[in-house]
């Protein structure tokens, strides 16, 4: 949590807690087990990770900045398209309804 700057502390802990306590059972089991094994230290390893990849700090910035791939993108082929000059534009004063009187 170093990467946590000193004023988003109480902020981050009320965020994670409410986090924790609606996003997940980890504390619900806590509570009702009266014990910490090592499965729910995983899963609140898990949770914490998960958390802190969403959490925005005060001056906006993500805490968790995901690093861009490194993968050079695919050059894709596209189509072209062709307008065709052998056929007169449609012109609708030349319409076979244009001009009837109904």
């Amino acid at each position: 949590m170093d990467d946590l700057p000193l004023g988003d502390v109480l902020p981050f802990e009320h965020a994670l807690l409410d986090y924790l306590e609606h996003s997940t059972d980890i504390l619900k089991t806590i509570r009702e087990t009266e014990n910490f094994t090592p499965d729910t230290e995983a899963a609140l390893d898990e949770a914490v990770e998960a958390f802190r990849e969403t959490y925005v700090t005060k001056a906006g910035k993500p805490l968790v900045v995901k690093k861009s791939s490194t993968r050079k993108p695919v050059p894709v082929e596209q189509e072209k398209i062709i307008a065709k000059a052998d056929k007169p534009a449609h012109d609708p004063t030349k319409h076979p309804m244009a001009g009837e009187k109904k």
